[in-house]
């Protein structure tokens, strides 16, 4: 029902979150569960959204779900801390890789016109400095600014 009330609006894009190619391996079944969210009523799907994953690799995996769902599905894809990739490994100095792991750098600026076959846009979703959350000793709580982070961001930026 959340497709459709934010259709309803005419002025909303809605895309649903189909996480990452690190995090939802089965594409088919990722393709079934967009479809009883109500992909085929939406404007399309999101991928990367907070997340590090770089962009070449999250435009083969939505095309690659895109095609299970007919080939017709769009997409967005979350640059905004993806320039170097995700972390290499799982956890780094005691917390999650996924938590304001260093070394991360800005990705590609945001655009609506990316190129790549099906893909919509490249956003910045996820704030490049807003805190994952304190998983380390000195970190911010989620949700919070951090420029130190933001400013490491953008020193990285190619």
């Amino acid at each position: 029902d959340a497709v459709a009330v934010l259709r309803s609006t005419g002025s909303a894009r809605v895309y649903l979150d189909a996480g990452h190619p690190a995090w939802i391996r089965d594409v088919g079944a990722l393709a079934a569960a967009l479809r009883k969210a109500g992909v085929t009523e939406a404007d399309g799907f999101a991928l990367n959204v907070a997340n590090f994953v770089g962009t070449d690799e999250n435009v083969r995996y939505g095309q690659q779900i895109s095609d299970k769902l007919g080939g017709k599905s769009r997409f967005v894809i979350d640059t905004s801390r993806n320039g170097n990739g995700a972390y290499p490994a799982a956890t780094v100095n005691g917390a999650p890789s996924w938590c304001n792991p260093p070394g991360r750098a800005l990705g590609e600026e945001p655009t609506a016109d990316p190129g790549p076959d099906r893909v919509d846009a490249l956003l910045w979703i996820k704030y490049p400095g807003e805190s994952d959350s304190d998983c380390r000793p000195g970190e911010p709580e989620s949700g919070e600014w951090w420029p130190d982070y933001a400013l490491g961001l953008a020193r990285k930026a190619r």
